[in-house]
């Protein structure tokens, strides 16, 4: 068996060398014989690729391309996987991005997870965003939400969608579906794939254990730079069917309506938060200010998630990665 890990990157020279460190300490699985690690450079305006050539230039477990826009069949990001993702070798394709550390494990979380797929499936794995500041510690909360709710919704046989920073597919898979050729023109191309495979009566299984074999991300740095994630992130989820969208629009009103109208009950869902965060989250990522973020974290939720409705609704272009959408 071949694995082939796609990293499509743009202006990532702060983050790449700690990426493929880790990339390199990857635990190579039973019966998998090759691994080879396929970038893309996207028309990066530091000294990403420099860095590439220097680092990648003699491994022949690296296959590294510098892709200009007119190779691209589809813009930003998804055009780069395409293009990786029919020169990879593997069996099955991963995906993540250069600001991820993967855990050594990684390869084999996922593959027993396909193992024990009844059919062939989109894994989506744990990732954690991890800083010292209050604006980091509320994102780690919040992708800790959101990734519980799709384990939840993944044992109930839902599937809403999949991460790209921390996915993985077997290749035969990736072509039966049409790949990103076949997703529209979207700055959320991880949503649009995983939307293209779920139109095919696909699944996508979510890993559920969160102690364990989990990646680590950085957070973004700024409120400003967080909302316009978020407004990326809801540029793809709003194209959900109509049951989503109301679920996520009254998600806005259940916890202020029980702080007002119910405060015994709203304390009591702040104590099963609680404990169940306890046995649900690395005991080795717990600080003092992670606590205090769990205990307000409706706070935070309401003010992101309403500034990022408000922009989207607003039509309020989107900058990323250096390009404006």
């Amino acid at each position: 068996m071949i694995i082939s890990i796609l990293l499509a990157v743009r202006n990532e020279s702060e983050h790449i060398m700690t990426c493929l460190e880790h990339l390199e300490n990857l635990t190579l699985p039973q019966g998998v014989k090759q691994v080879e690690i396929c970038i893309g450079n996207d028309n990066s305006e530091d000294d990403t690729w420099e860095k590439l050539i220097k680092y990648c230039g003699n491994n022949s477990k690296y296959q590294i391309f510098n892709i200009s826009p007119s190779e691209k069949s589809k813009p930003a990001k998804a055009g780069v996987l395409a293009l990786l993702a029919k020169r990879a070798k593997g069996d099955y394709l991963f995906f993540t991005d250069a600001d991820i550390k993967t855990p050594k494990n990684w390869l084999w979380a996922h593959l027993q997870m396909h193992r024990n797929a009844l059919r062939p499936s989109i894994v989506n794995g744990i990732t954690y965003p991890i800083g010292n500041n209050w604006l980091a510690n509320f994102q780690t909360i919040d992708w800790w939400f959101a990734l519980q709710a799709l384990s939840l919704l993944s044992l109930l046989g839902i599937s809403p969608t999949a991460m790209g920073n921390n996915m993985s597919m077997p290749k035969q898979l990736y072509q039966d579906i049409g790949g990103y050729e076949a997703t529209p023109d979207s700055i959320a191309e991880d949503f649009e794939l995983s939307q293209l495979h779920l139109s095919k009566k696909g699944k996508i299984y979510q890993q559920s254990n969160f102690k364990a074999d989990f990646a680590l991300t950085l957070p973004e740095k700024t409120w400003v730079a967080l909302i316009q994630q978020r407004t990326r992130w809801l540029k793809g989820a709003l194209r959900l069917s109509i049951v989503w969208r109301s679920m996520f629009i009254l998600s806005f009103f259940i916890i202020p309506l029980l702080m007002i109208y119910s405060p015994i009950l709203f304390v009591g869902y702040q104590i099963i938060k609680a404990f169940f965060w306890l046995f649900q989250f690395p005991q080795s990522l717990i600080n003092k200010k992670l606590i205090f973020c769990l205990l307000v974290y409706e706070l935070y939720y309401i003010f992101i998630y309403g500034k990022a409705l408000a922009n989207h609704f607003l039509n309020k272009k989107i900058v990323w990665k250096g390009l404006n959408y």
